[in-house]
């Protein structure tokens, strides 16, 4: 009996070595994280701040004084960026870089360029006021491709509407007489494209923060400003705005969902 048991001990003690020696000899796996899963589906808000320059093309209508036809003006100023939006992310393979959605910004601003009546005037200069777009809003899309998996640049374009305020110009009219144009303030529709880049912010340990800088381009259809007139040997009935403007803005944007 004592023999039988020093040889099962004795067997159970070189199956354990074996086994031992077994594991020993296989390579140890190291422990992998999974790597994060990154989705830019989902809602957002956000704003920034930017600069922008305007061309206001003026034309006089009316019969006060000679017209010397559609003169172009510079403007430039500050603007801001109130924002909200949706993005998807397609998921399928080959698509799976690719982001559209779409979104909707108010832009306050303060871009101002000297306005001209485009009335030349026989004693000096064409009587002459400032014109400033007070805030533009649009709503439109985007797409875009992702150039790392939290990086994404982007192309958008819609509609847009720009809120111009009244001018009130003084100058020169008929010889010895002193002229004035008064407008009213108005609302004036277009187009606009553009593109920008988008990434989380790092440096803040906020999950959802990103930057982004953005520019713009937008048109403007022709509108007509009532205008009233005094000292110019005629009556001005209104005068033609045509604008276009080009804005390059930066902020920061919250994503409800990024994790």
């Amino acid at each position: 009996m004592k023999n039988i048991l020093i040889a099962t001990v004795a067997a159970v003690a070189m199956a354990s070595g074996a086994a031992h020696a077994a594991d020993m000899s296989m390579p140890m796996k190291a422990s992998v994280a999974p790597a994060p899963v990154w989705s830019w589906t989902g809602f957002y808000f956000g704003g920034g701040f930017g600069y922008g320059v305007a061309d206001l093309a003026t034309t006089p209508l009316g019969a006060a004084g000679p017209l010397v036809g559609t003169i172009d003006n510079g403007a430039k100023g500050w603007t801001g960026q109130v924002k909200a939006g949706f993005d998807y992310q397609f998921g399928a393979t080959p698509f799976g870089n690719i982001v559209a959605g779409v979104f909707a910004d108010w832009d306050p601003s303060s871009m101002k360029g000297n306005f001209s009546t485009g009335l030349a005037s026989a004693v000096n200069n064409p009587i002459d006021g400032q014109e400033k777009i007070n805030s533009t809003w649009a709503v439109g899309g985007r797409i875009g491709l992702l150039v790392a998996p939290t990086v994404l640049s982007y192309f958008n374009g819609g509609y847009t509407n720009e809120h111009l305020g009244a001018i009130n110009a003084v100058g020169f009219g008929i010889p010895g007489a002193a002229g004035t144009v008064t407008t009213t303030a108005l609302n004036q529709g277009g187009w606009f494209t553009g593109g920008g880049i988008e990434a989380p912010v790092t440096i803040i340990p906020i999950k959802g923060l990103f930057f982004y800088t953005e520019y713009r381009y937008s048109v403007f259809n022709t509108s007509t400003l009532a205008a009233t007139s005094t000292g110019l040997g005629g009556t001005l009935t209104g005068e033609n705005v045509k604008t276009s403007v080009q804005t390059v803005v930066s902020g920061l944007d919250y994503r409800f969902n990024w994790h």
